[in-house]
């Protein structure tokens, strides 16, 4: 019902704002995948399906390594083939920021760095040669995202999602009476801090492109111009919204919101790169609860299961969590038709997850 009311709220609020019937189809478009996710929950009986945790982990570990292979075929062999006027490797991004046709590097990273900690999944009922599996896709995912794609937002995520990802491990030590899960998880991620350093005395830009990004943040002085844009787009953010502070501009209206408080020399984005800042210049006020609920439903799984729920389920349902907010901050995130698919998915799929109580 959450997802239902999220989209119906933004659907029908939008509609009083829109002056074109056809292109409020268009706008709503991006929030589709939500309706479908939340009426398919409400119509399918969820305990008649059968996912482990261990299942979702390995589907995490075959999506990364596929998908790493997929992209070096690409980069060293790639296909003459057009695509809506654009090349292949221009919509794999294979030789400059790696997208994989999700149609920027920043859903992309998104999505394989939420991979990256799904991996841990199912600790316990793994062999130790799946252990190691599991790690090391962990380790690629991050590299990948690190060094090819070079997202910031979703590469800072990193840091929140290791101390939960120790935390995890540590229960599982605990369960296991063995230091084994936290030994494995501390090599894992100490082979990623050697990494970065060598890429980084390789010439490797990364750490470069982070200082500067706080560089840019503690005081504006052209050290990114990417932070630097986000930042004026957040201020022209909060002058349209305090101009309509209650209901907002509509869904198909973050443009025309925000342009009149921007700067001549920008202009041409059709939203704010922040999750937060877009709904409520789309919804105001009162739509922001149906942000809220829908970026806490995997908390309300908690809750309900609570006489039940796993270790499992505590990881899964505060990485959803933490990733959704933490990439918000950066991403536009729901208003992404592949994004608020793939969250309201593993949302679902940590509500089916959860009936499995031997998990």
């Amino acid at each position: 019902m959450i997802f239902i009311s999220y989209f119906t709220y933004y659907a029908v609020q939008g509609l009083f704002y829109s002056s074109n019937f056809s292109q409020h189809i268009h706008d709503i478009g991006k929030i589709f995948p939500i309706l479908v996710i939340g009426l398919l929950a409400l119509l399918l009986k969820t305990n008649t399906f059968k996912i482990s945790y261990k299942m979702l982990s390995f589907v995490a570990v075959i999506s990364i390594y596929l998908t790493s292979v997929l992209a070096l075929v690409f980069r060293f062999f790639p296909p003459d083939v057009i695509i809506l006027g654009q090349s292949f490797t221009q919509k794999t991004g294979a030789l400059e920021r790696l997208e994989m046709g999700t149609g920027n590097a920043l859903p992309f990273a998104t999505i394989f760095i939420t991979f990256a900690f799904l991996t841990c999944l199912g600790y316990e009922r793994k062999s130790v040669l799946e252990k190691i599996i599991s790690f090391s896709a962990l380790i690629l995912a991050i590299l990948i995202v690190g060094f090819w794609n070079l997202s910031r937002g979703p590469l800072l995520l990193v840091a929140p999602l290791t101390f939960l990802m120790f935390w995890y491990l540590f229960k599982n030590s605990i369960s296991e009476k063995t230091w084994l899960p936290v030994i494995l998880g501390s090599i894992a991620i100490t082979f990623l801090a050697i990494s970065f350093i060598i890429m980084q005395n390789f010439g490797s830009v990364v750490s470069k492109i982070m200082i500067n990004s706080l560089k840019e943040l503690a005081s504006s002085g052209n050290y990114d111009k990417s932070v630097g844009t986000r930042l004026i787009l957040y201020q022209a953010g909060f002058e349209a919204f305090f101009v309509n502070p209650i209901f907002g501009y509509g869904i198909g209206n973050l443009l025309e919101a925000q342009i009149q408080f921007l700067p001549k020399t920008q202009t041409g984005y059709s939203h704010l790169h922040n999750m937060f800042l877009n709904h409520v210049i789309a919804g105001g006020l009162v739509g922001l609860p149906f942000l809220l609920m829908l970026a806490t439903s995997p908390l309300l799984i908690l809750w309900q299961k609570r006489d039940v729920i796993s270790i499992n389920g505590i990881y899964l349902s505060f990485l959803i969590v933490i990733t959704i907010f933490g990439a918000g901050m950066s991403n536009v995130l729901f208003f992404h038709d592949l994004l608020a698919g793939f969250f309201s998915v593993l949302i679902l799929i940590a509500a089916i997850a959860s009936n499995k109580q031997d998990n």
